[in-house]
């Protein structure tokens, strides 16, 4: 769906870290080549202060550490965004505040 342009796809900052630090405690020997390709896709990154803010905001009224908000915050900035999430945790710390949908939930709209 990505790669047919049906969805679009945002990041915060520091999104291709986080991935590579997983993926190397993972499968080491496949970690510098998974970041090469993932680094390729050239994946838009929204570094506004403003994301920055709202990450502040959401972790020092949900909880979550400013890495794991960061994403949200970029829904939140991004129009027409929503962070799409496995983690049922900060969803139902979140899901008040919308622009979220569980994983398992998700059905992309027809374009």
């Amino acid at each position: 769906m990505i790669k047919e342009g049906w969805l679009a796809v945002v990041q915060p900052p520091h999104w291709l870290a986080e991935v590579a630090a997983v993926i190397a405690r993972l499968d080491p020997g496949r970690a510098r080549r998974a970041v090469s390709l993932l680094d390729a896709l050239e994946l838009p990154v929204i570094t506004d202060s403003e994301v920055y803010q709202k990450a502040c905001d959401l972790s020092a009224s949900l909880a979550p550490h400013v890495f794991d908000t960061l994403y949200h915050a970029v829904a939140l900035y991004e129009p027409g965004t929503v962070l799409i999430t496995a983690d049922e945790r900060y969803y139902r710390q979140a899901h008040t505040i919308g622009r979220i949908v569980r994983l398992h939930d998700f059905v992309p709209s027809a374009r």
